[in-house]
């Protein structure tokens, strides 16, 4: 089990392993009579640190974990880019959101499966430029497989790790950077693209006109969100971190009847029902419903953009509209208002949905 480690808490563990957050691979196994202080030095080999809490206290176990990961004998040459890889997402991303850990593993696995095999004291910055090279056509999942790669190569570097004496990235500037988009799709568009949705990924579509969810957030609904006809999703989902309800209206309630089935899921993997539509296969079904629509190219934020612009065009104020798309609001306002904006919430999506109705009987 993960866990900041202090004086207070390691008085109060129950018996069993921790792993402190703060320091990696260094932990406290608790038993019926006494505590020790653990580490994991090179390929998994446990070793007790001489002592126990309390005679050697926190502090002075850290320190002692820290000299005898940076004396691990092989902390270079045994590490490979895919050994590196492993560890760094299980630990960097311990206490991250799911889809953000999620998101770095696709990048390192897709666009760097290529280096693998290869010992990190043999990395150089030209293995790393041909990999990007491949992604020349595709200026942003570029810009995101660089900063993955700076990410990881700067921890691999850090003690009391050291996996790479140097960062071979150290100095490149980025190959680009993010384009503020502005894309909007009119009412026609609007009306091809809900006729073209087929299948899970047109039914998530068809809920992101309607709601204005971000991507990850719809293709990871599970029925169990729901009560008393509102959908609550919790905070471990959501990007700020907080639950973000929406309550439900005829037409977004047709979409996910005709998806409930057997998964906790409404929109299930492939080939594992035990897990949600796979952020990965998105882009392809994207394009598959771009071309069926006929309509210039548009991402899932882009209808999330046009929600908002609907939202103002019908009236919706500001403030409901911006709790809708579920964006962070000042401290002062998180603090003192604490009302749910149901009924206003309700009231804001009747007009989506009336609007969107309107479109499909002209």
């Amino acid at each position: 089990m993960n866990k900041f480690l202090t004086d207070a808490t390691v008085r109060s563990l129950d018996p069993g392993t921790y792993w402190d957050t703060k320091t990696p691979a260094f932990g406290i196994r608790i038993g019926k009579h006494r505590k020790t202080w653990i580490v994991v030095r090179g390929k998994a080999r446990l070793q007790t640190i001489v002592g126990h809490y309390p005679h050697m206290p926190l502090s002075d176990a850290r320190l002692e974990a820290k000299k005898l990961l940076i004396e691990t004998p092989d902390r270079i040459a045994c590490h490979t880019w895919r050994e590196a890889k492993e560890r760094f997402i299980a630990e960097h991303y311990q206490d991250k959101r799911e889809s953000t850990r999620k998101e770095a593993q696709r990048l390192l696995d897709k666009h760097f499966s290529e280096l693998d095999g290869l010992k990190l004291d043999e990395l150089t910055d030209i293995h790393i430029e041909r990999e990007l090279k491949k992604l020349d056509a595709k200026p942003s999942e570029k810009l995101h497989a660089f900063r993955i790669a700076t990410c990881f190569l700067k921890w691999c570097i850090r003690p009391p790790r050291r996996f790479l004496k140097h960062n071979p990235l150290e100095g490149y500037r980025p190959p680009g950077k993010d384009g503020i988009r502005t894309r909007t799709l009119s009412d026609d568009e609007l009306r091809s693209v809900w006729q073209a949705c087929k299948g899970r990924h047109g039914a998530m579509t068809r809920l992101i006109i309607l709601w204005g969810t971000r991507r990850g957030e719809t293709l990871r609904l599970r029925a169990q969100w729901i009560s008393d006809g509102i959908l609550t999703i919790p905070g471990s989902v959501t990007k700020n971190g907080r639950p973000h309800a929406i309550p439900l209206l005829q037409t977004a309630q047709a979409v996910l009847d005709e998806h409930k089935n057997g998964s906790p899921y409404f929109f299930p993997g492939r080939f594992d029902q035990t897990q949600h539509f796979h952020d990965g296969a998105w882009d392809d079904r994207q394009r598959e419903l771009i071309k069926r629509a006929g309509v210039a190219p548009f991402t899932a934020h882009d209808l999330r953009r046009t929600f908002r612009t609907l939202c103002s065009r019908l009236g919706v104020s500001r403030e409901v509209a911006e709790r809708l798309l579920n964006h962070a609001q000042p401290d002062l306002e998180t603090i003192y208002n604490h009302h749910s904006y149901i009924a206003e919430k309700r009231e804001a999506l009747s007009k989506i949905e009336a609007h969107v109705q309107s479109l499909l009987v002209t």
